[in-house]
């Protein structure tokens, strides 16, 4: 009891009990510290520290966190951070030396419960990317491009042949939501058959699938072919051919007016227009010839013998210049087919530009193509993240071999034809 009453006695604490000191620092979001104070303490002492109310204009406190060191103060013994609904003042009993410090975050600052997760989804609803933010967006959102208020930028990527109209949000769960881009009603395109049983169709969405079938009294079917300004492309060879609308069309029946053997093959129209190599549109085959009797013969064989011919349909570059587009056909039906692809090029270019063996600068690119649609179609899209600068130049090409007989004598043509250059123009954006 003596021993006890004299270490209570303030005046032999000092003697009796170890003193400690207690570092306290208040510091907001940046690090930057706001306020600091050091006092020394008892060994059990209880020591309430407040942050300043200077301190708390604006701020209030995220998190306390406290370290005691040994008695040289060269060695943490223990930590502790205390977060959530805490308030200004902390308490701690004094065992060592104490450093704590006192973390603010700004009053405008959400809390947990504030913050929303946003799944930003691609036009198939497939997860590109995660924003958490304290945004709130509800129903549809018009911009095509979304900055939350922590900076983050999404934007929804523009589609050839279609035009962005809003963002659907979607909520998933608590503070959880779902954004999804969507695009205009799809454009609609309309058609002409010429020899057909139908004589067209009109307003057919995009991507629809669309039949023409050969009316037998027009005569011996050869192939349907598109026509444009005089030009004509070879489409399929049966005579019912279904194709995917991407483009306004033309489709004409070739019939054949001559024999088996010796085949003729003319349009299906009231006046018959006789096929020749030059109102191919793109080449017959590349060979170093200007005999227009050679190049007819050539295209009369590759029908004969349902050779390939292709074609671009269209080509398309996004509003936005970031995606180009080339929708290409190959013959349905054909045989021989050795390998086909597309080549494309930056700006305007020529037709030896545009060829596979052109080496005059490394500007032209080639790709091989290996798949394609039953109805002889593909496409092949470009994209650039930062846009295109200029406009795009796409050009089809395909290898085969076809059997021509010219002047009783017969052989085996292993050949290549291109597409006409189709440029596409960028957008002014």
């Amino acid at each position: 009891m003596t021993v006890g009453n004299q270490i209570n006695q303030s005046a032999n604490k000092a003697t009796y009990i170890k003193t400690y000191k207690v570092n306290f620092s208040v510091q907001d979001n940046d690090g930057t510290t706001k306020h600091s104070a050091e006092t020394t303490h008892y060994y059990g002492e209880s020591v309430d520290l407040e942050v300043p109310s200077s301190a708390l204009v604006g701020n209030k406190v995220a998190a306390w966190s406290s370290e005691n060191r040994n008695d040289t103060d060269t060695e943490t013994e223990s930590s502790s951070k205390a977060s959530g609904r805490i308030g200004s003042v902390y308490t701690t009993i004094v065992s060592g030396n104490v450093y704590v410090v006192a973390e603010l975050e700004s009053t405008s600052s959400p809390s947990s419960e504030d913050v929303r997760r946003y799944d930003i989804c691609d036009v198939y609803g497939s997860l590109v990317d995660v924003v958490y933010s304290t945004d709130v967006f509800i129903g549809d959102i018009a911009t095509q491009t979304i900055t939350f208020t922590e900076g983050k930028e999404v934007n929804a990527k523009s589609v050839p042949l279609y035009s962005f109209d809003h963002w659907q949000t979607t909520q998933v769960s608590e503070n959880r939501y779902k954004l999804v881009p969507k695009y205009s009603a799809k454009p609609t395109f309309d058609f002409t058959f010429v020899g057909a049983s139908t004589q067209g169709a009109s307003d057919i969405e995009y991507d629809t699938l669309v039949n023409v079938s050969f009316d037998t009294t027009k005569g011996t079917f050869a192939a349907w072919a598109t026509r444009s300004n005089g030009k004509y492309q070879i489409a399929s060879y049966n005579a019912n051919y279904s194709f995917y609308a991407c483009e306004d069309e033309e489709y004409v029946a070739i019939v054949n007016s001559g024999t088996a053997q010796n085949p003729v093959y003319v349009t299906a129209d009231a006046t018959p227009v006789t096929l020749t190599a030059s109102a191919i549109d793109g080449t017959v085959t590349d060979i170093d010839t200007d005999d227009e009797d050679m190049l007819n013969a050539i295209l009369t064989a590759k029908i004969k013998n349902f050779a390939p011919f292709i074609s671009i349909e269209r080509t398309v570059i996004s509003s936005d210049n970031k995606q180009a587009r080339a929708y290409m056909r190959i013959t349905q039906g054909a045989a021989g087919n050795k390998g086909y692809g597309i080549i494309y090029r930056s700006g305007a270019a020529t037709d030896e530009q545009m060829t596979l063996n052109y080496s005059g600068d490394t500007k032209t690119y080639k790709r091989i193509i290996t798949t394609m649609l039953s109805t002889g179609q593909f496409t092949y899209t470009l994209n650039s993240s930062k846009g295109f600068t200029k406009d795009v130049s796409f050009r089809g090409y395909i290898s085969y071999d076809v059997p021509v007989t010219v002047s009783g004598n017969t052989a085996t043509l292993n050949a290549t034809d291109y597409t006409a250059v189709k440029t596409t123009n960028k957008f002014s954006v």
